[in-house]
């Protein structure tokens, strides 16, 4: 009986070795079982089209833990988790383009909209970034929206608001990655999945 037990056992592991939701050890990650709770595989591939050309891309799936979400990044960008804050990167060719970045925070004593907005743009101008307001809305879910501009750089500021917690979104890039950075930029937030919803 024990060694049926014990066998059952390395079945059982192995099988989650398999589904990508153990590590070889047979040490189950939560992250990974969570995420496959809610259905998210570990990777997938999507078409996208930039300038009129289709090709696919595989996505792998990334987990903002401090932020409460998971999300899928495109195979050529690199993500980090920070405190309070989740920064994705282009990196074509394999190298890391500081300049061509996505940044999701938030702040546990910002309790607001306006004081968001106002320690963001404190944040960017320190940064040299010129932040102007914008009315053109680039996200729906935007309580309040904001150009941004430095030397070769261009991009936008969204404050929102998501379970009773405020949230920026800030991304820039060089003109000549707009149509490319874009494209995996909508990819990342199309593909974000909060704890609480299970669903997107």
């Amino acid at each position: 009986m024990r060694h049926l037990k014990i066998k059952r056992l390395v079945i059982g592991l192995l099988s989650l070795v398999c589904l990508g939701m153990a590590s070889p050890t047979g040490v189950v990650l939560k992250g990974q079982l969570a995420a496959a709770q809610q259905g998210l595989p570990p990777s997938k591939t999507v078409t996208i089209e930039i300038e009129g050309i289709k090709e696919e891309m595989t996505l792998y799936l990334h987990e903002a833990k401090q932020l409460g979400f998971y999300t899928y990044l495109p195979q050529d960008m690199a993500a980090e988790n920070k405190w309070k804050a989740m920064l994705a990167y282009f990196k074509p060719g394999g190298h890391k383009m500081y300049k061509a970045k996505l940044e999701i925070l938030t702040r546990d004593e910002i309790e607001s909209v306006e004081e968001m907005a106002e320690f963001i743009q404190g944040q960017l101008a320190e940064k040299g970034f010129t932040v102007e307001p914008s009315q053109a809305r680039r996200f729906g879910f935007s309580a309040q929206e904001f150009r941004l501009s430095k030397d070769n750089l261009t991009g936008k500021v969204s404050i929102f608001e998501y379970n009773q917690r405020v949230f920026a979104l800030i991304y820039h890039y060089p003109p000549e990655y707009g149509d490319g950075f874009e494209t995996r930029m909508e990819i990342i937030l199309d593909e974000l999945v909060w704890y609480e919803s299970g669903y997107k």
